[in-house]
């Protein structure tokens, strides 16, 4: 098999082909190249290679943008520090990926799994490619909150978050179960770190999570009535100029 490595770091890209040449002697390594530049120059001038493998974040950019400039057809595997839970469409589209620092029983398994595959391999597509990019590109907001209740101190997943709102300068959060906390900053502060597919600001003292409304109903003067899973007594109330882009919001 005819083998390209694409990394800009030189001692993880040395690392990487004394491992293959150890797994597979036979295997011939074409190349290392360093940069997104430097792979469009040699796919335009070489033919194609068996296969790939792929660092995503080189020198001069995510390399997802070769696919934006050149045809590149191989199998690829893909190396990269990323976190893996970004990356679970490579799993699926790609032959593998391989989290830094590589280890030789992983490549071994990305190895058998390509020479399983081949030669009926899904080539990875310019359009997955772009859709990855944004992906990768997309802001990323809080997971969890250090959330305050008396003098304890715990924190709180977004998943289980129902709404926060603000009281007297002070921002609370309540669960799905209904219990309160505090939180530090401003609700304009939170809005900023919320997902905005999840997380929506109803008006000037709520943002509401998705998950946790009920019901919805008409409410006086234009506006809409929320129940949400904690069954409180405050009222969640969608503001009249924030109804038509909630309806929005929640019709995805």
């Amino acid at each position: 098999m005819r083998v390209l490595i694409v990394e800009d770091e030189v001692g993880a890209a040395q690392r990487l082909q004394k491992m293959l040449l150890k797994i597979r002697p036979d295997y011939i390594v074409l190349d290392h190249l360093e940069s997104i530049s430097e792979t469009v120059r040699y796919l335009e001038n070489h033919s194609q290679p068996d296969l790939v493998f792929l660092d995503i974040h080189l020198g001069d950019g995510l390399s997802f943008n070769i696919f934006k400039k050149v045809r590149l057809e191989s199998p690829i595997i893909f190396t990269t520090a990323f976190d893996k839970y970004t990356l679970q469409a490579f799993k699926v589209n790609s032959i593998d990926y391989l989290l830094k620092p590589l280890e030789e029983e992983a490549l071994r398994q990305a190895i058998e799994k390509f020479e399983s595959l081949y030669p009926r391999v899904n080539i990875f597509s310019p359009d997955l490619a772009s859709q990855l990019l944004k992906s990768l590109d997309k802001k990323q907001f809080k997971q969890r909150f250090l959330a305050k209740s008396g003098k304890a101190l715990s924190y709180l997943e977004t998943d289980y978050v129902c709404y926060f709102y603000s009281e007297d300068g002070v921002v609370f959060v309540k669960n799905l179960q209904g219990q309160r906390y505090i939180v530090d900053g401003t609700l304009d502060q939170m809005e900023g770190k919320l997902d905005p597919d999840q997380f929506f600001r109803i008006n000037r003292k709520i943002i509401v999570h998705i998950k946790a409304i009920e019901q919805i109903r008409p409410y006086l003067n234009s506006r809409l009535h929320l129940q949400c899973t904690d069954n409180s007594d405050l009222d969640l109330i969608v503001s009249r100029d924030r109804v038509a882009s909630f309806k929005k919001w929640l019709d995805g």
